[in-house]
C-alpha cells in the first residue's frame, strides 16, 4: 500500500473486535504518546453499526489505552455534532444539538473522550471523504 511504501507499519484493526483482541496493538507500540482516533462508522450506516463502532468501539479503545501512561488522545469528530443551521461557520461555543443519528453517535463519542483520564483534543471537520465515499454526497 501507499503507507507501507513510506516505511509505515500498517495493520488491520477493527473497533468491533472483542477487547481482548485490542492487545494486537501492543506489537506496534508499548506506550504511545499520541493516539489519533479517526475510525468511525459514517452517515448512511445503520443505528446499530453507528453505536457498535462510534460508541462501543471508542469505549473499548479508551479501556485498552487506560493501561498506558502519558497518552494524549486526539479524536476526529464532525461538525454534525452541532445544531446545523444557516450560520455558515461554527465556533466551539455553538450549541451541540445534532439532528442525525450519526451526529448523535459522534457527540456521545466526544463525551467518552472528555470523560477519560487522557489529555484530549477534538477536531470537528465538516467532511472527510475518499473516492468510494458516496453516502455523504446526498447531503451536499
Amino acid at each position: 500500500s501507499e503507507l507501507q511504501s513510506q516505511s509505515m507499519d500498517v495493520m488491520e484493526f477493527d473497533l468491533t473486535w472483542p477487547i481482548d483482541k485490542f492487545h494486537a496493538l501492543d506489537e506496534y507500540f508499548d506506550s504511545p504518546s499520541v493516539v489519533i482516533h479517526c475510525a468511525a462508522a459514517i452517515t448512511g450506516a445503520s443505528d446499530q453499526v453507528l453505536e457498535e463502532v462510534n460508541i462501543k468501539g471508542t469505549e473499548k479503545l479508551i479501556t485498552y489505552l487506560s493501561g498506558k501512561e502519558s497518552v494524549k488522545f486526539v479524536l476526529i469528530s464532525t461538525i454534525a455534532t452541532y445544531k446545523l443551521d444557516d450560520v455558515g461557520s461554527y465556533l466551539e461555543s455553538h450549541p451541540q444539538e445534532p439532528k442525525s443519528t450519526y451526529g448523535k453517535s459522534k457527540l456521545q463519542q466526544e463525551q467518552l473522550v472528555k470523560n477519560s483520564s487522557f489529555p484530549w483534543l477534538i477536531i470537528r471537520p465538516p467532511f472527510i471523504g475518499g473516492p468510494n465515499d458516496i453516502n455523504v454526497f446526498q447531503f451536499y
